[in-house]
């Protein structure tokens, strides 16, 4: 099996804290869509013994483009791939983008799955942000989306936000609790370098809230979701019962997947490869016939390291067996000791024989994650 990521670089503008590939010329639409048709073309070899079984369309924005458009998008992996009978198709989409009879369209195109970029029902804290909606618009959005007959829905949210309360974060997730949405991304916020919130921290603008602060948000983010019978599978996601993103569950399962457009990533076994970040140099290059991406083969201590960091983001956690099976008897030796001071400080458990991270242990991920990295 495989999976299929699009990435659509296209926005109406940028929002304060976002990193991503995204360029607000919607001018270069065509051109990007025959360039990214190409590309499916040049690259149909690579996974002609997989059968594709998740699409997600990512961004960007998305829901910029026209349903008949997605819908050669669809038409063009379809053509170049071997996709299964019933595959998980995702596409991201922003409430001020889309209407009603849009999703009713969506829907007929094969996307199965929304997910939806609300991050707060507080329009002070959206105008903050730099989000184009409002929360009367957010709401809606899940309101049409149901109407529309999406059975499987994606939201999220964004805690530790300057100005955030305890109080609107409770909001936002009893509004998703009230219309049953499937699936639930926590995030918090961000300063990636070069974004306008970056700057803002750094000319002292704005402050980091008090770590204490946010531990306290995510808990009980976690325990809200919990007590209402949602699922903490991976650190920022939450699902009911079998509505996982099959697509990322495969990122952090090791599965290969192609990426298409600019910036997008690729993975198949031991190799990785990139496209462009450039959407320029992406459509020149296509045009010529020329694919803009590079590649990296993975080291022993690069897979390693991946290994630890995607099945530590899930709740099965590392499999020591399997560890031991592919890295051998020194990698999990070495493993074992030095999770040990994580163990007695209750930041990992060892649960079904897996460690895994506790609530304490996700929220500090990230640090715990590259200590135990083979530098």
């Amino acid at each position: 099996m495989a999976g299929i990521y699009i990435h659509i670089p296209f926005c109406k503008s940028k929002c304060i804290y976002c990193d991503f590939c995204s360029i607000t010329k919607l001018a270069l639409s065509n051109d990007f869509l025959v360039a990214l048709n190409h590309e499916f073309a040049f690259r149909k070899n690579e996974f002609q013994n997989e059968t594709i079984e998740t699409i997600y369309f990512g961004g960007g924005t998305p829901s910029l483009l026209k349903t008949s458009e997605i819908q050669s998008i669809l038409e063009g992996i379809n053509k170049n791939y071997a996709v299964a009978k019933n595959p998980e198709i995702t596409i991201e989409v922003n409430p001020d983008d889309i209407s009603f009879d849009y999703l009713k369209q969506l829907l007929k195109t094969g996307i199965n799955r929304l997910s939806i970029g609300i991050q707060s029902f507080d329009d002070a804290i959206l105008r903050f942000l730099g989000r184009r909606h409002n929360s009367n618009q957010a709401e809606q959005t899940i309101v049409n989306a149901i109407k529309a007959g999406f059975k499987n829905i994606s939201t999220d949210i964004i805690f530790g936000i300057p100005g955030l309360t305890m109080a609107e974060i409770t909001k936002c997730l009893d509004l998703f609790i009230k219309y049953k949405v499937q699936h639930i991304s926590a995030y918090h916020l961000t300063y990636e370098n070069g974004t306008k919130l970056y700057k803002l921290l750094d000319s002292e603008k704005i402050k980091l809230i008090d770590e204490d602060f946010s531990l306290e948000q995510f808990t009980t983010i976690e325990n809200h979701l919990k007590s209402n019978d949602y699922v903490h599978y991976e650190i920022s996601n939450y699902s009911l019962q079998g509505y996982e993103s099959k697509h990322n569950t495969n990122y952090w399962n090791g599965i290969p997947y192609l990426g298409f457009g600019p910036s997008a990533h690729s993975y198949n076994n031991n190799i990785r490869s990139w496209n462009t970040n450039n959407l320029n140099t992406y459509i020149s290059k296509i045009c010529e016939g020329k694919l803009p991406s590079r590649k990296e083969k993975l080291t022993k201590k690069m897979q390693y390291n991946e290994f630890i960091m995607t099945s530590l983001r899930t709740c099965r956690g590392v499999d020591p067996e399997k560890l031991k099976e592919i890295f051998g008897i020194k990698h999990y030796n070495d493993f074992v000791v030095a999770i040990d001071k994580y163990i007695k400080s209750n930041h990992i458990a060892i649960n079904n024989k897996n460690y895994i991270l506790t609530s304490q242990g996700m929220f500090l991920s990230d640090g715990i994650i590259s200590d135990l990295f083979k530098v």
